[in-house]
């Protein structure tokens, strides 16, 4: 028993993004870090999801064949060592359940292996999330909400003028996504193949533009601007098979800007977003991440707030072409920020090479290089 409930766990992580995702196609481990701002001064491949525009500001050439992370919330750690009152005969439903009472339990995965040229990018990925929560003791029911987006996604970017960038990218995803609501008599009879009925899924082509400004200050500092549309006019989900389709992914307007300055034996740079501006159902709180970013020959340090809470982040090699992130943030699961945190711990290893053909000094917008 107690192997069914781990391996019905596991197979759920495998093929799930917890609805509060639905409007995220995808989170980068090192954005995170620093509060998942960066609408200002993104380059390099993520761009594409934050803002394509900066894929017109960098000389490099980058090959990114293994760029994986994997994280939990806190209370699958603090939780796990209960897992055995599941497989107890002596105690009643509730007794088996009640350590799990208000507690969700996520895992989370991301890979995107990518290749990016001077203005252009292409990558492969998979965004893949997975909560659990144990509800209302006195009719208990499960809260199952789960999402899995797969897909190719590519884009381009162009100087207007030498201070000002636009860009657009195109992706294509197969999105597998579960959001039901289960009594205790449904999930002791649980099974995957049950699942796979009640599963959504659907495939689209999702296209995000941006635009970005930046100036410099003497020959040290900058600061800039962006402005990026994610999912242009909405995102609708197709069936071939006419089976059950994900919601539909609306249009999300995000802003930002950023200051960065030279400082001894590296960059620092502080950032500032406004996301999904317009919609009326989020509380101004939950809209706001800041966060900074100090990186050094070695090492690079992040912090920043998401929805109200603390971010941490740092990366660093094992050897010159690996290098190793690891994070913690916290996301609100209600409406406004403050109320009820989730807490994810992630790890995180990326793979690749870096070139810069540029004979330019060293650009000072690229979010760190490998």
């Amino acid at each position: 028993m107690r192997c069914r409930y781990l391996c019905l766990f596991m197979t759920l992580g495998s093929v799930a993004a917890r609805a509060d995702f639905k409007r995220d196609s995808y989170r980068d481990i090192r954005m995170l870090g620093r509060g998942n701002a960066g609408i200002a001064d993104v380059t390099g491949g993520i761009s594409a999801f934050y803002n394509p525009a900066g894929l017109a500001d960098s000389n490099r050439i980058s090959f990114v064949p293994l760029d994986i992370a994997l994280g939990v919330n806190k209370h699958v750690g603090t939780s796990w060592e209960h897992i055995s009152t599941l497989t107890s005969d002596t105690n009643t439903i509730g007794q088996k359940f009640s350590p799990f009472l208000g507690k969700p339990m996520a895992l989370q995965g991301t890979t995107f292996p990518n290749v990016s040229v001077p203005g252009f990018m292409i990558g492969y990925y998979n965004y893949a999330d997975v909560n659990l929560e144990y509800r209302d003791p006195v009719y208990p029911k499960l809260d199952l909400q789960a999402r899995n987006d797969w897909g190719l996604v590519f884009g381009g970017g162009w100087n207007v003028t030498p201070n000002i960038q636009l860009g657009a990218s195109l992706r294509y995803m197969k999105r597998k996504s579960l959001s039901e609501v289960l009594d205790m008599a449904s999930v002791f009879n649980l099974s995957v193949s049950y699942l796979k009925e009640i599963m959504e899924n659907g495939e689209a082509w999702g296209l995000n533009v941006g635009a970005r400004a930046h100036k410099q200050i003497g020959t040290t500092s900058w600061v800039a601007g962006g402005i990026a549309v994610e999912d242009l006019n909405g995102t609708k989900f197709r069936n071939a098979d006419r089976g059950p389709l994900p919601d539909r992914q609306a249009q999300k307007f995000n802003v930002g800007v950023g200051y960065g300055t030279a400082i001894p034996y590296g960059d620092f740079r502080i950032l500032f977003d406004m996301k999904e501006l317009g919609d009326p159902t989020l509380s101004m709180t939950k809209k706001v991440y800041t966060g900074v970013e100090v990186a050094l020959p070695l090492v690079t340090l992040r912090s920043g707030l998401f929805q109200g809470y603390w971010t941490a982040g740092v990366t660093t090699s094992i050897i010159p072409i690996f290098d190793l992130d690891i994070m913690t943030y916290g996301e609100e699961l209600n409406s406004a920020a403050g109320l009820r945190e989730s807490r994810y711990w992630m790890i995180g290893l990326r793979t690749g090479l870096d070139l810069n053909k540029s004979k330019k000094k060293k650009q000072r917008y690229s979010l760190d290089h490998l």
